[in-house]
């Protein structure tokens, strides 16, 4: 609320959703990044799997009444399926068993899918600006999209890559 947060990138995701016609979220968390390209306008296609955070996303698009946005309540992999997600009872999780000293107890089995199956080739034709954050499964995430990555205009990608001994 105080705009302390992820300052740099912030700034860098508001001047690159100026050159996008949709926002693609994945790893949504509670929100952040959806509702600043939903206040500019922007389409957005969030995406995440974490129970709580999705109580927050939804009430964030609600309280705001802000309607350019879906949700979609799973992951992303490389392959359609359920994966356990860990650390599955705080504000951050991953699909890599034991990433960053998440607890398997608090673990739970979610829904996966493609980015390809997710966004099919509806929005062919437009500038796509996708953000990745999913402490460590990017790879999956990646290997799921080759029709996205090969997609004309090509998108933007913006992706957090942790760097560990879990990261692929």
């Amino acid at each position: 609320m105080n705009g302390t947060f992820e300052t740099e990138e912030v700034e860098l995701i508001k001047k690159s959703l100026l050159n996008s016609d949709v926002f693609i979220d994945v790893g949504a968390n509670i929100g952040l990044y959806t509702c600043i390209a939903s206040s500019l306008g922007k389409y957005v296609v969030a995406i995440e799997p974490q129970p709580q955070n999705l109580y927050c996303l939804y009430a964030n698009l609600n309280n705001n009444n802000w309607q350019n946005t879906e949700v979609f309540p799973l992951g992303l992999s490389d392959s359609p399926g359920i994966l356990t997600l860990y650390g599955a009872s705080g504000p951050s999780a991953s699909l890599v068993k034991g990433w960053a000293g998440y607890s398997e107890r608090f673990k739970t089995v979610i829904p996966v899918n493609t980015m390809d199956n997710i966004l099919s080739s509806r929005f062919e034709g437009k500038k796509l600006f996708i953000k990745i954050d999913v402490e460590g499964a990017e790879y999956g995430v990646l290997k799921g999209a080759t029709k996205i990555l090969a997609m004309s205009p090509r998108p933007t990608w913006f992706i957090e890559v942790c760097l560990s001994e879990f990261h692929p």
